[in-house]
């Protein structure tokens, strides 16, 4: 207790570096935790269940273009089930459930229904709480999850209760399941069996149309590529198909996912950014401790004077330490804790679902522990083995250490503009997208998803009303807002095209005829669809991608298509952007149908579009109960960067941490040099030196560092950068200023937060500053 009582004593006579100290240690310690548990909570996905390493998709990829996706025919499942012992169990699993009408009693929802096989049950893990015997026995049965029964009948002890789905289909609750959790890729609130009505839930089961999931549960010892390589041979004997069919693990879906933008590499940056505010504030930490027991020679001549020995120099400096890092944890449990509800609320996810509190702090405790460790080798062995004789001779015993201390700067700060540089990089490419001219008009255009909403039947009184407004210019039925248009197909190909003559994907897209005036798209040639003159429903445009395949924008209204049946192009327009800013503009063929469009937008005056959205929201509630979302344009294709946006932020926070933790090391090696030089300043100042000439003297060592940090960062930060952005087919530009910027910030900031420390050193009277020499 004694040498306790001696450590908090020494802390104390230096209340600055003390706070200086927790404060660093707190942030780097509560951003790498928090960091690190929204890591794992990606990594955990679908890893929630015992058998999870045996679950896999069935992925599809075609020869040609190397494209794949996990959406499959729904044939595929059955085509497998039965043939391979290494095959435990294989279901068709719906991949596009709509939010659908269930009624039970006076209780209305509209919830999606899974549809599936009843070998499901032995592939997820359904963790029921009450159920019949036999489940999927009769196929009217549906199974509904915890949170769902609540809503739907109050409690759980529903089983036997009648459901009505989509007003006239009758079904059966047969079990009752835990809602899954967060971190799973599937996370059905109903499952029912095709059967339950084969209209609704298999509306595509031809060989050609791609709309399932086929999920399969393979034996564990069984080997991957062998049963693969014994499909494909049988698969593709019996099917024309140019594809190539693998089994792709479930628990690797969620991070990559095929088809789609990796988010391992959007995870693993953000992760590497919290792993630097935890170096940086170690280093921070070291520094500013080393730092204070330079302040402290004396006392520990003293102690050496008295007979202490190496290991008491090592018991004292792991007992400050110690008590640092149990104030930085206290602290770094409570922000932590505070932090989590905002985690969950902005990234979807749950951490203390995947953790609990109990791991949570175990969590907390063990990167404390790393930490004395790590940061305690450097100060207590260097001055177990060298303090003594230094302080014997009255050596300073800092001063062999400042190259170390000028390096710690120049980390700091080179990690700090590095972070600088790529949050700067990251909002321009995000102003880039919002920013760009995409092809179309975007401003005051409303767009309203009715997937699941009875837009078909009510297609007359909608036109009727949108058409009464006059607020609105324009409007269009569609089949998808410009957010990601239509579905991909092989069709659309010259009809005098070669037999043996490639395939290439396009883009289909359905619409009326008001598309091109509702979204001002230009047309290159030709015409637009005129419904009232022309029977359209053979003619296609074609974008101008499409048409330079087909030997240029003139030559393509010449040319007719076959997709089952002949198509006549009837009109070229520009290239507009229909996809995220990763992908190139492909071939598009947009098809005059009027049928099955599930998507309305409506042009309206931008200073009424918040007015036009309310008014046109509450028309189509008064029509039906069925659901729909309604939103401005803008915030769709902004929406479509929200893990970038996410990123930006994430980084950008980080690197205001790590600025800040380096502002407190440089502060902390301001006092070391400062009090190192006490005397030479002294004898300056008796010999008429000014107070500018001395605060040049102590900062431009700092503006070195600094300068040495920003040229060692800027090679890095644009070899970083440069490979982010290969990863988009339309980005910004990496600009010199952007380079400029953050060095400047990181000068000033540098400059700033020690110029006040030299100004006090060199204000100083310089018989003061003597007094103690």
């Amino acid at each position: 207790m004694k040498k306790l009582h001696q450590t908090i004593r020494n802390i104390l006579a230096l209340k600055h570096i003390a706070l200086f100290n927790v404060i660093g240690l707190t942030i780097g310690m509560s951003s790498f935790i928090l960091i690190a548990i929204w890591t794992y909570t990606h990594f955990s996905y679908d890893k929630n269940f015992e058998h999870h390493n045996e679950v896999y998709l069935i992925r599809g990829m075609e020869n040609d273009s190397q494209e794949s996706d996990l959406v499959v025919p729904f044939q595929l499942a059955g085509y497998i089930k039965g043939k391979y012992p290494e095959v435990d169990a294989v279901v068709s699993y719906q991949y596009w459930p709509d939010r659908t009408k269930i009624q039970a009693g006076e209780t209305i929802l509209y919830e999606e229904i899974n549809a599936t096989e009843q070998d499901i049950l032995e592939i997820l893990d359904f963790n029921f709480i009450t159920a019949k015997s036999n489940l999927f026995d009769a196929s009217s049965e549906i199974l509904i999850c915890e949170s769902l029964a609540n809503k739907l009948f109050g409690s759980i002890d529903c089983i036997g209760n009648n459901l009505i789905v989509s007003d006239s289909i009758n079904a059966t609750v047969a079990g009752v399941y835990k809602d899954f959790p967060s971190n799973s890729t599937f996370q059905p609130t109903s499952v029912c069996l095709f059967e339950l009505d084969e209209d609704l839930f298999k509306p595509c089961t031809e060989w050609n149309n791609f709309c399932y999931y086929s999920l399969a549960r393979i034996k564990s010892n069984a080997s991957i590529a062998a049963l693969e390589e014994k499909l494909n041979v049988v698969f593709q004997n019996d099917h024309e198909f140019d594809m190539t069919l693998s089994f792709y693990p479930l628990d690797k879906v969620h991070l990559n996912h095929p088809g789609e933008e990796s988010l391992l590499g959007h995870v693993l940056l953000v992760f590497s950014s919290g792993v630097l505010v935890l170096i940086v504030s170690c280093l921070n930490f070291v520094n500013l401790l080393v730092a204070s027991f330079g302040r402290r020679k004396k006392q520990m001549a003293v102690k050496g004077f008295l007979g202490a020995t190496r290991f008491n120099y090592i018991l004292d400096c792991w007992l400050e330490i110690g008590v640092y890092v149990v104030l930085a944890l206290c602290f770094s449990i409570l922000i932590s804790i505070q932090a989590l509800p905002v985690i969950s609320q902005s990234f979807q996810l749950n951490p203390l679902e995947v953790f609990g509190i109990n791991w949570f702090i175990l969590m907390h405790i063990a990167i404390a522990f790393l930490i004395t460790l790590i940061v305690s080798l450097y100060p207590s062995f260097y001055y177990a083995f060298r303090a003594k004789q230094k302080l014997v001779s009255n050596t300073n015993i800092n001063s062999t250490r400042p190259t170390i201390g000028k390096a710690f700067i120049v980390f700091q700060f080179g990690i700090s503009i590095i972070i600088c540089i790529a949050a700067f990089v990251m909002q321009r490419q995000l102003n880039y997208t919002s920013n760009r001219d995409k092809g179309y008009n975007p401003e005051g255009v409303i767009v309203a998803e009715c997937w699941d909403y009875p837009i078909q039947e009510k297609k007359v009184a909608i036109t009727e009303y949108l058409s009464s407004n006059p607020h609105i210019q324009s409007f269009s039925f569609t089949n998808g807002s410009f957010d990601g248009l239509g579905s991909r197909t092989t069709g659309f190909n010259r009809v005098d095209a070669e037999a043996n003559q490639k395939e290439l994907y396009k883009v289909m897209y359905k619409s009326d005829e008001k598309l091109f005036e509702t979204m001002q798209v230009k047309m290159l040639a030709g015409r637009t669809f005129i419904p009232e003159k022309f029977n359209e429903s053979k003619s296609v445009i074609i974008n101008e991608t499409f048409a330079s395949e087909l030997g240029g924008v003139d030559s393509a209204l010449d040319v007719r298509l076959k997709n089952f049946e002949v198509y006549q192009v009837v009109g070229v327009c520009s290239d507009f952007l229909f996809e995220d800013f990763y992908t190139a503009v492909e071939p598009l063929v947009i098809h005059y149908n009027t049928n099955r469009t599930y998507h309305l937008l409506i042009k309206t005056t931008v200073d009424k579009q918040m007015e036009v959205q309310g008014d046109v929201s509450a028309f189509l509630k008064s029509q039906s109960d069925g659901p729909f979302t309604i939103k401005p344009m803008s915030l769709l294709v902004s929406e479509m960067y929200l893990k970038e946006a996410s990123q930006q932020q994430l980084i950008f926070i980080f690197g205001l941490l790590t600025i800040i933790v380096s502002c407190l090391g440089l502060l902390g090696l301001t006092f070391f040099i400062i009090d190192t030089k006490t005397k030479e300043i002294g004898i300056r100042k008796v010999n008429g030196a000014k107070v500018s000439e001395v605060l040049m003297m102590l900062n431009k060592d700092f503006i070195k560092w600094v300068a040495i940090a920003f040229i060692i960062a800027c090679p890095i930060a644009w070899y970083a950068m440069n490979s982010w952005l290969s990863n988009f087919a339309y980005k910004t530009e990496l600009s010199w200023w952007i380079f400029a910027l953050a060095g400047l910030v990181a000068m000033a900031i540098a400059l700033i937060t020690v110029s006040w420390q030299s100004w006090k050193a060199a204000r100083r009277n310089p018989v003061e500053s003597l007094r103690y020499e």
